[in-house]
């Protein structure tokens, strides 16, 4: 009896399973299973950048430009990072600084308007890069920046009178000296670089007490007992500023 039933079992389970496997198989006319590939990589924009040479003075406000393409298609909306580099003579070694930043528009040109620093004459070099980002690639150029001498002016101002300790009546005159761009206004001189002459006596003015405001040194000036004094300053010039000289003559009001 045993063995007759374990040879049923034999027989029947097989076909159970048999059955199930035939009642699991597809559908005839059932739409078939579809694979989704992997989403293709997105391959970002090989990009050039280029920059226009730039020409100015310092203290002069000049208009920095590049131009950003992906083959022959200009790209928008990017930012573009302006650096000037420069020498510092304590060390010799060269310096990038960032002086700007614009971005892009539709024709692919960034346009900054950067205020130029107060270098020597001299030919330096610009950097325009833009870093790149998920849809273009990251792109770098340079340009020439021609640094010329910035015109200087000389100005005396009017004559004032104010206590000073020990003077004949207690009051001495004075008068202030400005020695300055014409592009920005700035000061160019430190007082070493310049003369003032007060009838033919001369001396640095850097001996008179210099008022400063940023960028701004205003040098006041104690005039000697006199009827009249005939002021003369001259300022020699140096890397970044042309010499330039006024001549003024003050009399003692009656």
């Amino acid at each position: 009896m045993k063995h007759h039933l374990l040879s049923l079992a034999a027989v029947v389970i097989p076909a159970l399973l048999g059955s199930e496997v035939v009642r699991a198989a597809p559908v005839s006319g059932a739409p078939p299973i579809q694979v989704q590939p992997p989403p293709a990589k997105k391959v970002n924009r090989t990009t050039e950048l280029t920059a226009q040479n730039v020409v100015g003075v310092p203290g002069e406000t000049k208009t920095f430009e590049a131009s950003l393409k992906a083959g022959e298609q200009p790209v928008a909306g990017k930012s573009v990072v302006f650096e000037i580099e420069w020498r510092r003579s304590a060390d010799g070694r060269n310096w990038k600084e960032v002086y700007g930043s614009a971005k892009t528009d539709m024709n692919g040109k960034a346009s900054a308007p950067i205020v130029l620093p107060g270098l020597n004459q001299g030919t330096y070099v610009v950097y325009a890069s833009f870093a790149g980002d998920d849809d273009a690639r990251a792109s770098k150029a340079q340009a020439s920046l021609s640094m010329l001498k910035a015109v200087s002016k000389v100005e005396l101002g009017d004559m004032t009178w104010g206590f000073v300790a020990g003077s004949p009546g207690g009051t001495r005159p004075s008068i202030t000296v400005l020695v300055t761009r014409t592009s920005d206004g700035m000061s160019v001189t430190n007082g070493k670089d310049s003369t003032i002459t007060i009838n033919g006596q001369s001396q640095p003015l850097s001996s008179a007490a210099p008022y400063r405001k940023p960028g701004v040194d205003t040098y006041v000036v104690l005039l000697p007992i006199a009827e009249q004094w005939i002021v003369n300053v001259q300022f020699d010039g140096n890397g970044s500023s042309t010499p330039s000289a006024a001549m003024r003559t003050y009399t003692k009001p009656k």
